[in-house]
């Protein structure tokens, strides 16, 4: 009954194909995208989709890319056309690619001062290494792309072979099949298919503790985490609402210990991440450093508490109804039903699942979400990273943690798994 559709286009791929030097070129590739094509500028795009009424996002996320575009039903063949355009003929001009480049640049150098955004790059580091899951893009990895690299990255990996639609909203489905035809019917290719990213979380790395030191620092921002398991995992359902227990929202334990009977920080809260192959689960927050080494015993504190305390059943059911309204609210919008079913997509997990997701959730008895617990929240598991002024915090940390490994920012090097520069470039700073 509403007059809107959005159509979604779901490729594999993504962020975990970046060569080691080039990470972040699948980021770039998809961020640019519309910024030019061969028969458009960026300019012209801009101008044709504000005149449909119309919106067009894409998005390169670990697993692969969704490149969607939303509109009024009457101007949706109209701005599907845009989004072909993009997906088959982006140019990636040069001044466009230098100018996001320099924003990346930019942005990279503020999150050099940001302890929470560079604690959370560097536990992806710390949790996957070098495998491809824990490419994350740097300042030397960004500088070293180049427009040719855009280019062949869109060529060889937005391709038919394995692309799929996701239709949906005030569409009837005849019309949607006529309209994926009309707009994709023709776009073949002869290249070939390239295959698609194995065991991309890697081996497991054993835990590690690593303190940032950056003295300037007026906060210190805290992330623990493990890896766990992959979206299609039969452990899934258990642990997502185990990790709703510890973290999700205000009404988690996290928060609840850390900010409402503390006060040492505004929030803490833990996510269970969701990809094809192992996820991470981390828990963060950030506080007053000379009070991190006690938030980080409330971490693990909430760790054990979740392995070895029973969780009622009215404490579940709470976290059940939390975690199915949020996905029943997503799927009221054409937008986040494209959303749900392209990430499920993504993983290997049939579309109609994101239906049955309530249903699942419902059937996990407390005694299960304690035996996920058990199986995968382990603090000796358990990787740290602090990022803050070390000095006000390093004692206490070792009590609490033994082995400490401390990096000065200055000499961090997110490009490299041990993540230090050389010393021969620490040495000429």
């Amino acid at each position: 009954d509403v007059p809107i559709a959005t159509i979604t286009l779901v490729m594999p791929g993504g962020d975990a194909t970046d060569p080691l030097e080039k990470a972040g070129l699948a980021g770039m590739a998809a961020d640019l995208a519309d910024n030019g094509t061969t028969s458009r500028s960026a300019s012209e795009i801009a101008a044709r989709l504000e005149s449909l009424g119309a919106g067009i996002g894409i998005t390169s996320g670990p697993d692969g890319v969704y490149a969607s575009v939303t509109a009024p039903l009457a101007n949706l063949e109209a701005a599907g056309e845009v989004l072909v355009d993009v997906v088959r003929n982006a140019n990636y001009p040069a001044e466009e690619v230098e100018r996001e480049r320099q924003r990346a640049l930019d942005g990279f150098s503020a999150t050099m001062n940001d302890p929470g955004s560079l604690a959370a790059l560097v536990t992806t580091r710390v949790l996957y290494g070098d495998a491809p899951y824990g490419r994350v893009g740097n300042m030397t990895s960004m500088a070293a792309i180049t427009r040719e690299d855009l280019l062949k990255h869109r060529q060889t990996w937005w391709m038919p072979a394995r692309a799929k639609l996701v239709i949906s909203g005030g569409i009837a489905s005849d019309e949607a099949r006529r309209l994926s035809e009309a707009l994709f019917g023709s776009w073949l290719s002869d290249a070939p298919v390239p295959a698609l990213v194995r065991d991309a979380a890697g081996e497991p790395n054993k835990a590690r503790t690593i303190v940032i030191d950056m003295p300037d620092a007026g906060q210190a921002a805290l992330v623990a985490g493990v890896r766990t398991i992959a979206r299609g995992d039969d452990d899934f359902y258990p642990l997502w609402l185990a990790n709703t227990v510890l973290g999700s929202g205000s009404n988690g334990r996290l928060f609840e210990e850390v900010r409402t009977k503390r006060g040492l920080a505004y929030g803490a809260y833990s996510s269970l991440g969701q990809s094809r192959d192992a996820a991470l689960l981390t828990a963060r927050a950030q506080t007053k450093n000379e009070t991190a080494d006690e938030v980080v015993k409330v971490f693990f504190e909430q760790f054990i508490r979740l392995r070895e305390t029973p969780i009622s059943e009215d404490s579940l059911q709470k976290r059940r109804l939390f975690l199915a309204g949020r996905i029943a609210r997503s799927l009221e919008t054409s937008g986040g039903f494209n959303g749900q079913v392209a990430n499920l997509m993504l993983r290997g997990i049939a579309p109609r699942e994101a239906f049955a997701i309530a249903e699942r959730i419902s059937q996990v008895s407390p005694d299960e979400a304690v035996a996920k617990a058990q199986k995968y929240l382990d603090p000796e598991r358990a990787s740290l990273v602090v990022g803050g002024e070390a000095r006000e915090f390093l004692k206490e940390l070792k009590a609490l943690r033994g082995a400490v490994e401390v990096i000065p920012v200055s000499e961090l090097d997110l490009g490299s798994s041990e993540l230090r520069k050389p010393a021969e470039e620490v040495a000429a700073i």
